[in-house]
């Protein structure tokens, strides 16, 4: 295993969590903001 390797693995499972969360966060605000 190339250190690269992880390198972009550990990226991507970070960017996937984060925009996860992001979506998470905005379909609980979502309905809180419209009404």
């Amino acid at each position: 295993m190339r250190p690269l390797v992880l390198v972009i693995a550990l990226v991507l499972t970070l960017l996937a969590v984060l925009v996860g969360f992001t979506v998470l966060f905005l379909v609980g605000a979502l309905p809180w903001s419209g009404r």
